[in-house]
């Protein structure tokens, strides 16, 4: 019982340790991407921002497509038997340059078959080049992942950031335009393959070849199937409204509804950097520990709760001013949809310890079906309320369709383990108290005080008062600083 114990207490530690690597560098590297889209943004306004902003969306679900979400699997894999890393890195690579080729093609076929115009060839060119590279990083960073090596995905992300922004900068610099951010986002993809290659190096002992094991190969894309369709699914969920709301209410319409959009979902670093902290740790106790399983979901989820929702309320109070400081006065209907918006905060946090959960419990098949439903309620959703309510339409659909598929997925959670949902409850009760009491002075501070200025004592005044009621204790703050404080795993 007590190796269990303390088995736990080391596994609770690492993944704290393991997230404030990826919390760090997210912090820097969110704040870097948000300023430089806050700097583009201002440039192009929102007509020329809903012109870029639906093509830039075409690297992540490539992305998608051309992994097949094998980095997750790997990932779970070396976590299990970490002594195979090289050869399932190699025949991962193998996988995902003969997907990127037919991919190429596919490209090639759509630009000879589609008139496009000059421009969007452009950036459709500058985006695979992006893809390209950003594939081999994405292995890279499954691998030491499953190793529980965090520190280099930290430093790769700073990395990429800052080469991004200075790119950009010049770019715009010499007036090239829209296509110059593409170069940025090449420029930062150049530092970051070339950073975490040669530390895949040191680790392996070995340059990454092309292996092709076929059983293997078979075996790892038959767990990634419902994984694929599940990050499909993701992206569909993401950027079909987007889609959408260009068709119903045209290009200035996209450009408030990103504007409003990118400062909530700016915030989830933060549970990203947990879930990816959390798979191979729940991977492990899930064959070692089921009671150890749950006490970490439920830590992860509580630790969400406490962060997620303060933050929702005073951006929810500070919308008006946030928008307008951030974007400029041709922003300004930015306000009612960030609002609508940033309500559904909590849930997107959420859902990160969820997914994560079901892939290290082989219920990855759960995903899949949980957000196939939420992209057909989306989808849904945007038909009737967009050529109703426009930009406000598609923020509403977001807030629904992610508290539907959060509630889904913590069905499907619970019925592997069990989760002490009134002590969860009690925390969100609280939390919801404490943040009500940040929120009074910044409501009656707002028209007073710069909202950047009121961050601080909003967030100071929040923790006393969840310091006060019992929420957060000194041995929730003692774990958090000793896992700042080791040097990695």
């Amino acid at each position: 019982m007590a190796k269990h114990a303390e088995e736990f207490a080391q596994g609770q530690s690492r993944i704290l340790s393991n997230t404030s690597y990826l919390l760090a560098a997210n912090v820097i590297q969110k704040l870097i991407s948000l300023g430089f889209f806050v700097y583009y943004v201002r440039i192009l306004g929102p007509s020329g921002t809903g012109l870029f902003e639906p093509v830039r969306s075409v690297i992540p679900i490539a992305l998608t497509v051309i992994d097949l979400s094998l980095a997750s699997v790997l990932t779970r894999e070396i976590a299990r038997t970490p002594h195979r890393a090289h050869e399932f890195m190699n025949n991962v690579l193998s996988v995902k340059v003969l997907v990127a080729l037919v991919a190429f093609l596919a490209t090639l076929a759509i630009n000879a078959f589609y008139n496009f115009d000059q421009l969007t060839r452009t950036l459709l060119f500058l985006a695979g080049i992006v893809v390209s590279l950003d594939m081999f990083t994405t292995t890279f960073t499954a691998v030491l992942r499953g190793m529980q090596t965090f520190r280099y995905e930290a430093i790769g992300v700073v990395l990429t950031s800052l080469t991004s922004v200075a790119t950009g900068v010049i770019a715009f610099k010499l007036h090239a335009g829209v296509p110059g951010l593409m170069i940025a986002f090449i420029g930062g993809s150049l530092v970051n393959i070339t950073f975490m290659s040669s530390v895949i190096r040191r680790k392996l002992g070995a340059f990454p070849r092309l292996w092709w094991n076929s059983g293997l190969i078979r075996h790892f894309l038959s767990i990634s199937a419902p994984i694929l369709g599940a990050a499909l699914l993701a992206k569909l969920f993401t950027y079909t409204d987007r889609y959408l709301l260009l068709k119903n209410a045209g290009k200035t319409a996209v450009g408030i509804y990103v504007a409003a959009n990118k400062v909530p979902f700016a915030m989830e670093f933060i549970a990203a950097a947990f879930a990816a902290s959390l798979l191979p740790a729940m991977s492990h106790f899930f064959v070692t520990s089921k009671d150890q399983l749950s006490r970490i979901f439920e830590q992860a989820t509580r630790y969400l709760i406490l962060m997620s929702i303060p933050i929702a309320v005073g951006v929810f109070v500070l919308a008006h001013p946030f928008s307008v400081k951030l974007f400029g006065h041709s922003f300004a209907e930015a306000t009612l949809p960030l609002r609508i918006m940033i309500s559904a905060l909590p849930f997107i946090f959420l859902n990160f310890p969820v997914g994560s959960f079901l892939i290290a419990v082989n219920k990855q098949i759960w995903n899949t079906i949980n957000l196939g439903s939420a992209v057909v309620l989306s989808i849904v959703c945007n038909v009737i309320l967009q050529p109703r309510f426009g930009v406000n339409g598609a923020a509403a659909t977001v807030l629904v369709s992610y508290i539907v598929l959060y509630s889904m997925g913590l069905y499907q959670v619970r019925r592997v383990i069990t989760v002490n949902v009134r002590r969860l409850s009690t925390t969100v009760v609280r939390t919801l108290v404490c943040a009500g009491i940040m929120a009074i002075p910044l409501m009656l501070l707002q028209k007073t005080f710069s909202p950047y200025f009121l961050v601080i004592p909003g967030g100071m005044l929040y923790l006393a008062s969840i310091f006060m009621f019992g929420e957060l204790n000194a041995g929730d703050l003692r774990l958090v600083l000793r896992a700042i404080g080791r040097k990695g795993t």
